[in-house]
């Protein structure tokens, strides 16, 4: 009998070259770079890695590129211990230049690859239903994804009593808001948790104010909505409450990968069968170390390390110590 999974991730697998650059633009010039090294990224691909470093079983599921980058991806999920026996080949990888900006902040270039436009077809059901959760990283408008055979493997894993979770990214240039949001619909009425940033939420939704954006997509369906804030922390909204979860301060270092860290911890909760505010403090803490070294895998060590930081904030479920 196959082991059952805590959580199983599927969609975007990418390389990450990541450049320190001594005079940004680097477009503008030749020159040297402070930094260069390459580090695995792609919402799915980042969050497996990170709920493997909290202790988590995984499973990943998608496409990996029949060339160098998909073994060097393949090779880092084995030796993190994510289960890849699903995992299909094929094209050629996702690759991303990420230029790092002075405060943390960066800028992206990518090769977008047909592995990363998720198909229903991708995605092994029989893995899906051995885990506790499934969390698809992300939902992309305008990417080619297969939104409605994706909501329906969704609907028939919740049948079968897996939490369903999904994050979003937007896509670069002009789309229509009204748009973009009837082609995630699908797959956001099958969610139990949907978690993106207040700004993607905004753009899908016209509203930003956070708890207005999140009582919208839970109108359009979703039974929770995790909304990312950034500093502020973010808002939880299910079974009627909405709650506001701080962010831990911490020294910023590099912010590629936080919200995929942060989706991590909140998946690494649900798994754990904590409650909703808990689960949002560890997706904050996770989110929060992420940022404290360069590259998505950098920051966050493990759960104890994540424990650590929830601890010293000196707050629980209620307000009291933890």
């Amino acid at each position: 009998m196959e082991e059952k999974l805590q959580v199983v991730c599927a969609g975007h697998a990418v390389v990450d070259v990541l450049l320190d650059t001594v005079r940004p633009p680097m477009l503008e010039h030749d020159g040297p770079l402070r930094d260069a090294s390459l580090a695995p990224g792609g919402d799915a691909l980042n969050e497996a890695l990170a709920l493997r470093r909290l202790g988590v079983s995984v499973g990943f599921l998608g496409q990996l590129g029949e060339d160098l980058g998909g073994e060097l991806l393949l090779t880092l999920l084995r030796r993190a211990g994510v289960d890849v026996g699903a995992v299909r080949r094929g094209g050629r990888t996702t690759l991303s230049a990420v230029n790092l900006l002075p405060g943390g902040e960066h800028r992206f270039w990518s090769f977008q690859s047909g592995g990363n436009a998720l198909q229903a077809d991708m995605l092994d059901e029989g893995m899906i239903a051995r885990a506790k959760v499934f969390c698809i990283g992300s939902l992309m408008p305008h990417s080619g994804m297969d939104f409605p055979g994706l909501g329906e493997v969704c609907r028939r894993a919740r049948a079968q009593g897996v939490l369903t979770a999904a994050d979003a990214v937007l896509p670069p240039g002009d789309y229509d808001q009204n748009e973009m949001t009837a082609q995630l619909l699908p797959v956001i009425r099958q969610l139990d948790w949907f978690l993106p940033s207040i700004g993607e939420a905004s753009v899908l939704t016209g509203e930003r104010e956070p708890r207005l954006a999140a009582r919208a997509l839970q109108a359009a369906g979703a039974r929770g909505v995790v909304l990312k804030l950034g500093a502020r922390g973010c808002l939880l909204a299910a079974g009627g409450r909405e709650l506001m979860v701080p962010a831990y301060p911490v020294p910023v270092v590099d912010t590629v990968g936080a919200g995929d860290n942060f989706v991590a911890g909140f998946l690494a909760g649900l798994s754990f069968g904590w409650s909703d505010r808990q689960c949002a403090r560890l997706a904050a803490a996770a989110g929060a170390l992420s940022t404290t070294a360069h590259g998505a895998a950098g920051g966050l060590k493990d759960l104890e390390q994540a424990m650590k930081l929830m601890k010293g904030s000196n707050e629980d479920e209620t307000g009291n110590a933890f």
